[in-house]
C-alpha cells in the first residue's frame, strides 16, 4: 500500500470511496512527512469520519510535526466534543513551535464553535521562544498591528529585492526593504510541515494582513514547492526546506491581461491600467480564465475561488452579500 500516491487518495476522498485501510497505513506505518500530509488532506477535504484516527495520532505519534497536522485537522473538522482532546494536546505538547501552532489554531477554532477562555480556562500565553527569532523579538518587544507596513501591491512579487521602490521617499522605501527582509527571515525560520496562522505571521514581520496574504498566494501559486496557504482558513505550511532558492528568484508573469492581452501578473496591468482582478484571492485574472459576477457589487473572481469561498462563507468575498452557488448554474 505504500506505493498508493496522496494524489490518488486526495481523488479517492473526493469521490467519497471508503479507503480507511489505506489511510490508516499511512498515518501509523509511514514516513513523516506522508503522515503529516494525510493528516492535512484529511482536514483540507472535511473527512470528519477519520476523526478517531486524527486523534489517536495526535495523542500518540512522536513527530511533532504529525501532531501539529493532525491538531489543524481535528480543529476544522470537530466542534464541542474534540475540545478536550485539542486541550490536552496542547498542555502534553513539549515542541514550542508545535505549540506555538496549536495555540494560534485552538484560539481559531474556540471562536468558531463560540468558547472564550474563561469558559474552558485557557491561558495562551507561552514562557519558551527559541532565542535570536523575530518569535522571540516579538513577545519580548510587541508591536501593534496599528502600525503594520503595507506593502505596494506591485511590489508583492519581488519581495525579496532590496532595491528602493520608485517614486517614494527614502524613509517610506526603507520601512518597506525591513518589511520585506522580515518576510524573508521569517520563511526562514518557520519550521517545515507545522501550520502558521496568517495573524500570527503579521504580528511576526509587522507587516498588514493583506499584504503578506497577497504575498502567500502568489508565493505559493507560483512556486508550489514552497508551501502551502489555505486562504479559507489563513493558514502558511512551508514544504521545502531549501525555500531561500525559491523566494530569491523574482518568477516570470506568466498571466496575460484581461483587458489588452499583453503578458502581465499585476492589477493594474502595466501596459493598459486596466485588467481584472480577483475579489476572492485578489490576484489578476487572466485572459482565459474561467470568472464569475457578484450580482450585488458587479465585481468579478475566479470561478473555481468563488464557488469555494461561498461552499464555505456562504457570501461575496467584497460585500458580503447572501450567495449559493446555485445561483451560479
Amino acid at each position: 500500500m505504500s506505493e498508493f500516491s496522496l494524489d490518488e487518495l486526495a481523488r479517492l476522498l473526493s469521490n467519497n470511496l471508503e479507503k480507511r485501510e489505506i489511510i490508516h497505513h499511512i498515518l501509523f506505518d509511514d514516513i513523516e512527512v506522508r503522515r503529516a500530509e494525510i493528516c492535512l488532506l484529511l482536514g483540507k477535504n472535511r473527512m470528519n469520519k477519520y476523526n478517531d484516527l486524527l486523534i489517536e495520532v495526535l495523542l500518540s505519534d512522536e513527530s511533532p510535526v504529525v501532531r501539529s497536522a493532525s491538531f489543524w485537522s481535528l480543529s476544522l473538522l470537530g466542534n464541542n466534543e474534540v475540545t478536550e482532546v485539542l486541550l490536552e494536546a496542547m498542555e502534553m505538547e513539549e515542541s514550542v513551535d508545535c505549540k506555538l501552532s496549536m495555540i494560534d489554531i485552538f484560539l481559531i477554532f474556540a471562536e468558531r464553535i463560540g468558547l472564550t477562555a474563561e469558559q474552558i480556562q485557557f491561558d495562551p500565553q507561552m514562557q519558551t521562544y527559541p532565542d535570536n527569532t523575530l518569535m522571540e523579538q516579538y513577545f519580548n518587544n510587541p508591536i501593534h498591528q496599528d502600525d503594520a507596513i503595507q506593502i505596494p501591491e506591485s511590489e508583492i512579487i519581488d519581495v525579496m529585492t532590496d532595491n528602493k521602490p520608485d517614486n517614494q521617499s527614502d524613509n517610506k522605501s526603507t520601512t518597506i526593504i525591513e518589511a520585506k527582509n522580515r518576510i524573508k527571515r521569517l520563511l526562514f525560520e518557520i519550521t517545515e510541515n507545522i501550520p502558521m496562522t496568517l495573524s500570527r505571521m503579521a504580528q511576526l514581520t509587522n507587516v498588514t494582513e493583506n499584504s503578506l496574504e497577497r504575498y502567500l498566494i502568489e508565493l505559493t501559486s507560483l512556486n508550489p514547492t514552497a508551501g502551502e496557504y489555505y486562504q479559507l482558513e489563513q493558514i502558511f505550511i512551508k514544504k521545502t526546506t531549501t525555500i531561500q532558492t525559491i523566494i530569491d528568484k523574482k518568477p516570470k508573469p506568466s498571466i496575460y491581461c484581461y483587458s489588452c492581452g499583453t503578458l502581465d501578473s499585476v492589477f493594474p496591468c502595466t501596459s493598459c491600467g486596466e485588467g481584472l482582478q480577483c475579489i476572492t484571492c485578489r490576484l489578476v485574472i487572466g485572459k482565459d480564465e474561467d470568472t464569475l459576477q457578484c450580482q450585488s457589487c458587479l465585481l468579478f473572481s475566479h470561478k473555481s475561488h468563488l464557488l469555494e469561498w461561498i461552499k464555505i462563507k456562504g457570501s461575496c468575498p467584497n460585500c458580503h452579500n447572501n450567495l449559493k452557488q446555485k445561483d451560479f448554474h
